[in-house]
This record gives structure tokens, C-alpha cells and sequence, in this order.
């Protein structure tokens, strides 16, 4: 088969080397590690703009319980009813014991009208009978879900946590991350000219970096000061 040469953006696939743990994510990382280590029944949620990290802070943290002997289950939030249904199972019952991590939650969740919660609901019941931990992420506010009572009840029940920005200091190793998943690697004297110039908004940065690329790709121009300034 003849490989076909594409003017695309190459990406990393999500790994804990690749995740950079910056002033507005690292303490929620140390408490749901600590967390995850006690037993019992527990709903956590993290609350991020999108883009801000939530995927990678799932992988990040997977990794790192993986190490301690904790394996935790990975669904999207879309893929919750298929899930829920496999629980009806007493032979799913037997094999899911570890925690369930659901990214993105708010997409099924904006399905979920009033009198639709029994899904919902019996899901979190089913996790508490168990004791089985519970860590949702979630790109909407809960102010923002159709929800009714019976499930906001249960997510006002969690613990949750905001993904913050990145400090000053966190900007060259989240820059230089961004830029490395995307097969290019800037020099410490362009990042610093980056840094100067650019917010810590980390979705902001993300579409820097890829207009940039995108740039000197179409351009055919190497990544320099004069270029760098172009895709401000």
C-alpha cells in the first residue's frame, strides 16, 4: 500500500510524560491521589474550560494509580448508558471493582431531562453500594445541566475541583509541551520571545502553537523570531 504524504499537525497520544502538572492542576491531582488511596464510596468531579486538560489529567492520574496497584475503569460520558447496562450483569458486577473514571460527563448529561434521572441515578447507587469511587470530569457547570433534582443531588454530593491557569513560571514546560506533541521542538530563546508576548489561557496557547505550525508548513519558513511574531 502506497502511503500518502498529508499536511497534518502530528499529536502525541495522551501519556503522564506528556501531561504537565501546573500550578492550577496540581493540587487537585495530590487530592485525588490521596483520595483514591482511602476505600469507600466517593464521587469527585473536575470542572475545566475545554482544552484545559481534564483527558489528559484522567490519563495522568491513571498512570500514576496504575503504579499502586489501582486500575482504574475509563469511560467517555457518552458511553455511560452502554456501561450502565453491562452493570444489570452479576458477572460485570464481579469484574468492575476498581474506580470508574468518566470523561466529559456533561455530554451525556445534557441529554438528561427531567424524568430521564433513573439512569443516572441507579448508576451512582449502584457505585455506592459497592464502594466503588466515582471521578467525573465535565466541561459545563452544574448550573448549566437540564438535570433534575435527583440527579443534581447526587453531583452536589461530590467533591469538586476547578482546573486553574498555569503560573508564570509554568509557561516554557507547558509551551515546549505543546509544541513537542506536535513534533516540533522551539528553542529556549523562542519560547522566552512566546513568553512575553503570550496569556497562560491554556486554549489560547494550544491554538498558538497549531496556528504557528500551520504557518510554517504552508509558508514552507522555519520557526523563527519573524514568524513567531506573524501568527500573534
Amino acid at each position: 500500500m502506497e502511503q500518502v504524504a498529508l499536511n497534518i499537525i502530528p499529536r502525541l497520544p495522551y501519556s503522564s510524560q506528556n501531561f504537565v502538572l501546573h500550578e492550577g492542576v496540581e493540587p487537585i491531582v495530590n487530592a485525588l491521589a490521596k483520595n483514591f488511596k482511602t476505600e469507600g464510596f466517593s464521587i469527585s468531579l473536575v470542572i475545566g474550560l475545554p482544552r484545559s486538560g481534564k483527558t489528559h489529567l484522567v490519563v495522568y492520574l491513571t498512570e500514576k494509580l496504575s503504579k499502586q496497584g489501582l486500575f482504574p475503569n475509563i469511560i467517555e460520558g457518552n458511553d455511560l448508558p452502554e456501561f450502565s447496562y453491562k452493570l444489570d450483569s452479576l458477572e460485570s458486577h464481579k469484574n468492575i471493582s476498581e474506580p470508574i473514571f468518566i470523561d466529559n460527563i456533561h455530554e451525556y448529561l445534557l441529554s438528561v431531562t427531567p424524568g430521564e434521572s433513573g439512569q443516572f441515578v441507579s448508576f451512582v447507587e449502584w457505585c455506592r453500594r459497592n464502594q466503588v469511587k466515582l471521578l467525573l470530569t465535565s466541561s459545563v457547570d452544574l448550573s448549566q445541566l437540564p438535570c433534575d433534582d435527583h440527579v443534581m443531588s447526587r453531583l452536589r454530593a461530590a467533591v469538586d475541583y476547578t482546573i486553574g491557569v498555569p503560573s508564570d513560571q509554568d509557561l516554557p514546560l507547558i509551551i515546549e509541551a505543546f509544541s513537542r506533541q506536535r513534533g516540533v521542538k522551539l528553542s529556549k530563546r523562542n519560547i522566552d520571545f512566546l513568553i512575553r508576548r503570550l496569556g497562560r489561557d491554556l486554549l489560547s496557547l494550544e491554538k498558538y502553537i497549531d496556528r504557528l505550525l500551520h504557518l510554517s508548513q504552508v509558508m514552507g519558513r522555519s520557526i523563527k523570531s519573524r514568524l513567531l511574531a506573524d501568527a500573534l
